[in-house]
């Protein structure tokens, strides 16, 4: 329910911003990053300030530390034959993009 406020809230006042970069400031693709970035930023802001009004969800707010990293070899472990796969499917549509630019087009 949580993410839903602030979604909710945070998307409502988007077309605020837009309005206000793209029209008032003539800020143009800046202004729609500028918005959008206001946009996200805001969304997590509300999700911060909800949460830590929730009692039983105040545990799981909390800064890193040292503590975080502990348990990280089983990530890693997990984590390095599936980054081998993405890498393995970058190269692979890589070299398809290379090889259509060889072929060409005939005129």
């Amino acid at each position: 329910m949580l993410p839903m406020i602030s979604l909710t809230i945070s998307v409502i006042l988007h077309p605020l911003w837009l309005n206000i970069f793209l029209f008032e400031y003539d800020m143009g693709i800046m202004g729609i990053a500028l918005a959008g970035f206001i946009t996200n930023f805001l969304q997590f802001f509300i999700m911060i300030i909800l949460f830590t009004f929730q009692t039983h969800l105040r545990e799981a707010m909390f800064w890193p530390d040292r503590i975080i990293f502990v348990g990280i070899s089983r990530y890693i472990y997990l984590g390095l034959p599936y980054i081998f796969v993405m890498v393995l499917d970058y190269w692979a549509w890589e070299l398809m993009t290379l090889a259509c630019g060889f072929i060409g087009v005939r005129e």
